[in-house]
C-alpha cells in the first residue's frame, strides 16, 4: 500500500514511474575476498555507491524514495549515516525515465571513481601500479541496472512495481560480456598492480615493499 507521501506525489499531472536500480558486483566481491575486512569493505563500498544513487534521485530528481524510505525534509541528516542495500526503489515524476537512470548512473560512477582515485594515488607513490590496466578495470567494474514501469500505464503502483521487478529479474539473466585477459593470481582480470620492475612484492597475500617483513 502506498503511504501519504506517495499518494500526494501521484496527484500531480506529470507521468509517474516506478524505478528500480540495483548495483554490483556482489558475487565478485565475495569470491575475491581474502579476509573479513575484504568482505566488509566490499559491502561498505556497495552501500556507499547505492547511497549516492538514492541521494541523487532524491536531491536532483525530487524522487519519492520507497526503499530506502526517506522523507525529503529529513534527507540531509539521514543520508549521512544511512546504510543502503544495493537496491533502490523510487517513484520518479518524469517524461524521460531513461535520462534519469543515465544521470544516476553517472553520479554512481563518479562516486566509485572517488574511492578508486584515492587507492590509485597511494599505489602510485609506491610505484606499484600499471596505470593502463588499472584505468581499464576501474572503468567497467561497477554493475548498474535500472528498470522502470509507468504507474499510469499499469493502473496502480502495485502493478507497476511488479512489472519493474519482473523486468529486473529478466535483465539479470543476461550476461554482460566484457573481455579481459585472465590473470594468473585472480583468474578473471589482469593484475593492475605490481609491474615486474616494481620494488613491491606480495608476501602471504600482503602488499609490501622489498626488504620489509
Amino acid at each position: 500500500m502506498i503511504g501519504g507521501a506517495e499518494k500526494n506525489q501521484l496527484e500531480t499531472t506529470r507521468p509517474h514511474t516506478v524505478m528500480i536500480i540495483t548495483l554490483g558486483p556482489v558475487q565478485e566481491f565475495i569470491a575475491q575476498a581474502r579476509k573479513t575486512r575484504d568482505l566488509w569493505f566490499g559491502s561498505h563500498l556497495l552501500s556507499e555507491i547505492s547511497k549516492e544513487a538514492a541521494r541523487h534521485l532524491l536531491v536532483n530528481h525530487q524522487a519519492n524514495l520507497i526503499f530506502p524510505h526517506i522523507v525529503q525534509d529529513l534527507a540531509p541528516e539521514k543520508l549521512k549515516s544511512l546504510k543502503v542495500a544495493n537496491k533502490v526503489v523510487a517513484i520518479v515524476e518524469t517524461d524521460s525515465p531513461r535520462e534519469v537512470a543515465l544521470d544516476v548512473q553517472r553520479a554512481v560512477v563518479r562516486r566509485w571513481h572517488q574511492y578508486a582515485d584515492l587507492a590509485k594515488e597511494r599505489l602510485l607513490m609506491l610505484g606499484c601500479i600499471n596505470e593502463s590496466i588499472w584505468d581499464r578495470q576501474v572503468s567497467d567494474l561497477v554493475e548498474f541496472y535500472a528498470v522502470w514501469a509507468s504507474i499510469e500505464s499499469f493502473g496502480s503502483y502495485a502493478a507497476a512495481r511488479e512489472q519493474a521487478e519482473n523486468l529486473m529479474a529478466a535483465r539479470k539473466t543476461l550476461r554482460d560480456f566484457r573481455p579481459n585477459k585472465k590473470a594468473k593470481l585472480y583468474g578473471d582480470k589482469n593484475p593492475a598492480s605490481i609491474p615486474a620492475e616494481s620494488p613491491c612484492c606480495f608476501k602471504r597475500n600482503k602488499l609490501c615493499t622489498s626488504g620489509s617483513a
